[in-house]
């Protein structure tokens, strides 16, 4: 029902209140004579003032109740679309919550199909430590380091020390609970930043990494495609052949694979994932001028101490 009419129309006072006044006294002499004067008795003359008035107070009063009703109509209204907006937020978050059970029923493993007849490859390479690749798996952020041949081959002799069985009780990241997680995944390796790590050792870990994001189950083909776009753009930068430039490719590397793993995850219905396979010139270029400063500070303070070292030698 359109109610655009009663929201303009002015508001009615409650008049349930009021009485009707004196006609018969001094005050309203004047207007019972003027009805004398046109043929009517005195008692007559007050009585007619009387009626005029309950005819008036009577329409007041319906509008009034009339409001009212209207009022009450307006409200129960609202209550109702209240009550539906709740229904349909309890249902939206009802079909939430079945969506990740569903989605957390994926992540139950599944075995492998046995071939018979195919024996073991030829070559077995070493992968990286299962807790690197345990958190990778999670979308979380893990440094490049871990996909050197060093650390790959310090985590392959882990492994192999470890027994299958073997059980660490680990806190949850974010959390004040522990659980028993495998040995293998629950220690973390001493890894380079990636900011630290030589791009000459970048080009030979990339590709691993790519490989590596290949086999979790989890990550979208979206997000692997944009990773894959984001290292490529790295390893044929224009400043790729150059120690500055070096250097500062891979604190942007650092500074985006940080930030674009701190928000892969949502946390609310309206987070939003930047594309990291766009390039942020303006960010690369702060990053330039990060590395010339910090190099610049280095070669004062090491022109500093070998004139100390010159004058402490005289």
């Amino acid at each position: 029902m359109d109610n655009q009419g009663d929201e303009n129309r002015p508001r009615v006072a409650d008049p349930s209140g009021e009485v009707c006044p004196n006609y018969a006294g001094p005050a309203y002499a004047p207007f019972r004579q003027m009805l004398v004067e046109r043929g009517m008795t005195v008692e007559d003359a007050t009585q007619a003032l009387k009626d005029g008035w309950q005819a008036e107070y009577n329409q007041r009063l319906e509008a009034w109740q009339t409001q009212v009703q209207a009022d009450i109509a307006a409200a129960e209204a609202q209550h109702q679309r209240m009550q539906e907006e709740a229904a349909r937020n309890l249902a939206a978050e009802q079909q939430v919550r079945e969506e990740e059970r569903r989605a957390m029923d994926k992540k139950k493993p599944k075995l492998a199909r046995i071939i018979s007849s195919q024996p073991p490859p030829d070559t077995i390479r070493d992968r990286i430590s299962e807790y690197a690749r345990d958190k990778l798996a999670k979308l979380g952020y893990v440094e490049l380091d871990y996909f050197t041949a060093k650390a790959k081959s310090e985590a392959s002799t882990y492994s192999k020390t470890v027994a299958d069985d073997a059980m660490l009780m680990m806190r949850g990241e974010g959390s004040n609970l522990y659980n028993f997680v495998p040995a293998a995944a629950g220690r973390a390796q001493k890894v380079r930043a990636d900011a630290d790590l030589p791009f000459a050792e970048f080009l030979l870990t990339w590709q691993g990494f790519l490989a590596e994001l290949e086999t979790l189950p989890l990550w979208p083909r979206e997000h692997i495609d944009q990773y894959q776009d984001f290292l490529v753009a790295i390893v044929g930068h224009v400043d790729n052949q150059e120690a500055v430039g070096q250097a500062a490719l891979m604190l942007y590397v650092d500074s985006v694979r940080h930030e674009w793993h701190r928000k892969v995850l949502a946390k609310d219905m309206d987070d939003t994932l930047f594309n990291i396979s766009k390039f942020n010139h303006n960010l690369y270029n702060s990053c330039r001028r990060t590395v010339e400063s910090k190099r610049h500070r280095e070669a004062v303070e090491s022109v500093r101490i070998r004139h100390a070292a010159v004058d402490s030698s005289r």
